[in-house]
């Protein structure tokens, strides 16, 4: 791994998939653009009401980079606040499913 990862806390796993986010997010500032996680981000925090992650989520539908969020939230297995339009509070984990069964 190496020191940035370290310093970040990303698993070596997820690094490609953080570098294509960061390069995602590079694009638009190249642009002027900012995503608007990054304009209000308390929406996206696990901390806020579930309407607040719902609708942030919604947002993030217009976001350019939508995918590569998602993709990294997926490899770097995030399991709270919103990534890629997807709340991942409310994703059922297994066991949450096994004290269900």
């Amino acid at each position: 791994m190496t020191k940035s990862a370290d310093v970040l806390g990303i698993a070596p796993d997820a690094i490609p998939a953080w570098l294509a986010l960061v390069a995602a997010l590079d694009r638009l500032a190249d642009r002027g653009r900012r995503p608007v996680c990054e304009t209000r981000p308390d929406q996206w925090s696990a901390d806020v009401r579930a309407t607040a992650r719902r609708d942030a989520a919604e947002a993030c539908g217009y976001c350019a980079a939508l995918h590569p969020c998602a993709s990294y939230a997926d490899a770097a297995g995030e399991r709270f606040g919103v990534w890629g339009g997807v709340d991942r509070g409310l994703r059922p984990s297994s066991n949450r499913r096994e004290k269900a069964a």
